[in-house]
C-alpha cells in the first residue's frame, strides 16, 4: 500500500471571487517572472485532500489520528480497518493498521502503512517519524527523506527498525498501557510506571527507569534534548521534574510546587559559545526554566497560557486568550508584550516571528472570514490576509519550512510566510 499520491489535489478549487484572484495571480506570476516577481507573503499555494480527521481520544490513551510536525515534513497518521483485496492471495482478507501521509513544503506526499494500529502518541524529527504500536512495540519509518523522483522501486517511506513489545501488558484493552514519545536527537518513551531510553538510529534500548510518571494521554510531560531526556511526574507524593543522561544516570530530582501543565526544551547559549538546553516546565502560574545541573535560571509568573511554543529564533512566546508575550529564554526577561489578535488554539513561530489565525465575524456564519496573520520579532504587525474562501473552520495551524499550512477538517491549505518583489493582489 506505500506509494506516492499526487502531488496537489485541487480538486474542490471553486471558482469563486478568491479563487478567480488566485486564477488571476497565477497568470500574472507567469507574466510578471521576467521582472522579477515573486509571490507575497500570504498568498495561497496549495491545497491537499487528506484521509486523516481531527485527533481526538481513543482507548488506551491513543487517538483516531494524530498531525505531526518538525518543520521539514508534516506527518498524518490513522488507524484504520476494514476489508480489501489481496492480488497474492487472490481474495478478500481484513485489515488492522495505521496509515501514514507525510508531506513537504510543495504539497507533494507519500504513503506508507504499519503492521498493526497504534496506540500512545508518535513523534517526528528529522524527518523520521517514530509510531508507538498497540502491542507496546515502536517502529521507526524515514519520512520522505529521498525527493527527488527515482525509479519505481523507491520508496521514500520505509521502515527502518521496529522493536519487540517494551511493555508487558499492552494490548487492545482500554486500561492498557500506552508509551508516548518524545524526540529531539534522542528518542524517549514514557508510560504511567516509568520512562525508557531509545536509541534512536538502531531502536535498542539505552536505559529503562521505574517512575511514578502518573496517568499519560499524551507527550505534554515528556521532552528531550541535547544533554538530558526529561519528564515531570504526578504520580508520586510530591510532583518532580526528573532528568536523565543517556546512559540513565538520574541527573535532575527537582521538586515541583504544584501538578505540572507541560514541558518544553529550549536551546540557549552556554558559556562556551556552545548551546545548552533548558527545560521548561509550566507549574501552577509560574514558568520554570531549570537547567542539566537542576538550577533553576529563572522563574516567570504566566497565568495559564492555553497555548504555548518555543520558537527556532531568539524567542519564547506565550500566547493566552487575549495576550501575546515575547521572552527570552536564556534569562527570562520579558521582550515585549501585546494584546493577541490570534484566536484561541494552534500558533506557531519562526526566526521571522509569529504567525496564526484570526476570525473575523459579523454574527452570520456565511459571513466569517478567517484571515492569516503576522507578527514580527519586535511585535510588530507584518501581514495580515485572507485565507482560500474554501476554509471554513481551522482545526490546527502548522509552519512547514516557509508555508504556513491550515487543515481544515479534511483537507490542508498552504500559503507563502516568507515576502516577496511585490505585493499580492489578493
Amino acid at each position: 500500500m506505500d506509494g506516492r499520491l499526487s502531488a496537489r489535489d485541487r480538486g474542490r478549487f471553486a471558482l469563486t471571487r478568491r479563487g478567480l484572484l488566485a486564477t488571476l495571480a497565477a497568470g500574472f506570476a507567469t507574466t510578471l517572472a521576467g521582472c522579477g516577481y515573486q509571490p507575497g507573503a500570504g498568498e495561497f499555494d496549495w491545497d491537499s485532500r487528506t484521509s486523516a480527521g481531527s485527533t481526538g481520544p481513543s482507548w488506551g490513551g491513543s487517538s483516531l489520528s494524530h498531525w505531526l510536525c518538525d518543520g521539514g515534513r508534516l506527518v498524518s497518521i490513522r488507524n484504520q480497518s476494514g476489508r480489501t483485496y489481496d492480488v497474492d492471495e487472490q481474495g478478500w482478507v481484513d485489515y488492522e493498521n495505521a496509515g501514514l501521509s507525510v508531506y513537504d513544503s510543495s504539497g507533494d506526499a507519500w504513503s506508507a502503512t504499519t503492521e498493526s494500529q497504534y496506540a500512545g502518541t508518535p513523534t517526528v524529527d528529522s524527518e523520521t517519524v517514530y509510531v508507538p504500536l498497540e502491542d507496546g512495540s515502536l517502529t521507526c519509518l524515514t519520512a520522505g527523506s529521498e525527493l527527488d523522483d527515482g525509479s519505481p522501486e523507491d520508496r521514500p517511506v520505509e521502515t527502518r527498525w521496529t522493536t519487540e513489545p517494551l511493555l508487558e501488558t499492552a494490548g487492545d484493552d482500554e486500561d492498557s498501557p500506552a508509551l508516548h514519545l518524545a524526540a529531539d536527537g534522542s528518542l524517549l518513551a514514557a508510560h504511567a510506571d516509568g520512562i525508557l531510553g531509545i536509541d534512536a538510529e538502531s531502536g535498542d534500548r539505552l536505559f529503562a527507569a521505574d517512575l511514578e510518571v502518573g496517568s499519560l494521554e499524551d507527550d505534554s510531560r515528556i521532552a528531550t534534548g541535547s544533554e538530558l531526556a526529561w519528564v515531570a511526574t504526578t504520580g508520586e507524593r510530591t510532583p518532580t521534574l526528573y532528568g536523565f543522561d543517556l546512559d540513565g544516570a538520574e541527573r535532575v530530582a527537582l521538586s515541583l510546587p504544584s501538578t505540572p501543565d507541560w514541558l518544553e526544551t529550549t536551546a540557549v547559549p552556554g558559556t562556551d559559545d556552545s548551546e545548552r538546553t533548558l527545560a521548561l516546565v509550566h507549574v501552577g502560574a509560574q514558568l520554570w526554566a531549570v537547567d542539566s545541573e537542576g538550577e533553576r535560571r529563572w522563574s516567570l509568573e504566566v497565568g495559564r497560557p492555553s497555548t504555548r511554543l518555543v520558537a527556532d529564533g531568539p524567542r519564547l512566546y506565550l500566547v493566552s486568550s487575549d495576550t501575546l508575550t515575547a521572552v527570552d529564554p536564556a534569562t527570562g526577561d520579558r521582550l515585549w508584550e501585546r494584546d493577541s489578535p490570534f484566536d484561541d488554539g494552534s500558533v506557531v513561530a519562526d526566526a521571522r516571528g509569529v504567525y496564526g489565525v484570526r476570525t473575523v465575524s459579523s454574527g452570520f456564519d456565511t459571513d466569517t472570514e478567517y484571515r492569516l496573520v503576522a507578527i514580527t520579532l519586535e511585535g510588530d504587525d507584518r501581514w495580515d490576509v485572507p485565507t482560500h474562501d474554501d476554509v471554513d473552520g481551522v482545526d490546527d495551524v502548522f509552519l512547514l519550512e516557509d508555508r504556513l499550512v491550515l487543515f481544515d477538517d479534511d483537507r490542508l491549505y498552504a500559503f507563502r510566510t516568507a515576502d516577496g518583489n511585490r505585493r499580492t493582489v489578493l
